[in-house]
């Protein structure tokens, strides 16, 4: 199977800043993920079906008061990063823009991919 790009970019920037980056830029890389979970949990609980949180308990961690205290905790790591290296702000900035559009960019593909496989799908069954 083929990777896309934008996955390979996207793990290549990430695996970089764990093995090069200061611990300001790697505080920026991991904001966005928590930011990304509670989207996630808020979008979850305005579902109406009580199936999606209820039953699977792949969403039950995503709902659990663990994801926002985790992504309070990372705020507030970002914002002492910020603080106490204060001449890493535009490469904090920098990780933080590059891993919050590569997000968008990886979750528009993944959506693209699907659709993409169940139109394969659909088409085959006919």
């Amino acid at each position: 199977m083929t990777k896309a790009p934008t996955c390979v970019a996207y793990t290549y920037f990430l695996l970089r800043a764990a093995y090069k980056g200061s611990i300001a830029e790697l505080a920026a890389v991991i904001y966005p993920f928590g930011l990304g979970d509670l989207y996630i949990v808020d979008h979850m609980k305005t579902m109406p079906s009580p199936l999606t949180i209820s039953t699977h308990s792949s969403f039950k961690s995503y709902t659990s008061d663990g994801i926002r205290e985790s992504t309070a905790w990372m705020r507030t790591l970002v914002n002492q990063c910020a603080e106490s290296f204060s001449g890493e702000r535009d490469a904090m900035r920098k990780c933080f823009l590059t891993v919050r559009a590569s997000k968008r960019r990886f979750r528009e593909y993944s959506t693209i991919g699907e659709d993409m496989e169940m139109n394969s799908i659909t088409t085959h069954a006919n």
